[in-house]
C-alpha cells in the first residue's frame, strides 16, 4: 500500500460521492417544528445566552467590574432549529422530535462553562443552601464557589437570602 495513498484516497472520495448521490434529503424548509418543542427551545435558548455571559472581574482583587448584556436569545435559538432540522433530516423524517430536541440541548449546554452549569445544578438541588454546602458538593473551594455564585446573583439566575440565609 506504500505509495498508494494518492489513488486509494480517490477511492474513497468516489465511494464516499457515490453513497451520498444516492440519498435524498428533505429540504429544512419543509422540516416541521411542533409548537411544544418551539416553546421548550425559546425557554432553553433564553437560560443559555445567560449563563454562556461572561463576568469580568478586576484581575486583582476580584470584585466584579462589568456584568455584560447578555445576547438576544433568536440567533442562538435560530442555530440550534438549524442543527435540530439536520438531525431529522438526517433521520429522514419531516417533523423534528424530541430526541432532536435532546441534540440541540446537549449542544447549547456545551456552550456553558462546567464552572456555571456545575453550581447552578448545586444552588437548584440546594435551594437555600449555603455556599459551604455547594462548595463542598461541586468540590470546589469556598472562595472559587463563592465567586462563581457572585457571577450566577450578577446574572439574576439566582438570589440570594438575607445574610446567611442562603442562595436560591
Amino acid at each position: 500500500n506504500s505509495g498508494q495513498e494518492k489513488v486509494m484516497r480517490q477511492e474513497i472520495a468516489d465511494a464516499f460521492g457515490k453513497f451520498f448521490k444516492q440519498i435524498t434529503l428533505i429540504p429544512t424548509d419543509q422540516i416541521e417544528l411542533p409548537k411544544e418543542i418551539l416553546t421548550a427551545l425559546s425557554s432553553l435558548a433564553s437560560l443559555v445566552v445567560i449563563m454562556r455571559s461572561t463576568i469580568i472581574r478586576n484581575a486583582y482583587s476580584r470584585e466584579i467590574e462589568y456584568i455584560p448584556v447578555p445576547e438576544a436569545p433568536a440567533r442562538f435559538a435560530k442555530t440550534l432549529v438549524l442543527l435540530m432540522k439536520m438531525s431529522a433530516m438526517l433521520g429522514m423524517r419531516k417533523v423534528i422530535t424530541w430526541n432532536d430536541y435532546y441534540l440541540g440541548m446537549r449542544v447549547a449546554f456545551d456552550a456553558i462553562s462546567r464552572n456555571t452549569i456545575t453550581h447552578f445544578a448545586g444552588v437548584c438541588k440546594h435551594e437555600g443552601g449555603k455556599t459551604a454546602q455547594i462548595a463542598t458538593e461541586t468540590k470546589y473551594s469556598h472562595a472559587g464557589s463563592e465567586r462563581l455564585l457572585e457571577d450566577l446573583v450578577a446574572l439574576k439566575l439566582v438570589t440570594t437570602e438575607e445574610e446567611g440565609a442562603g442562595v436560591t
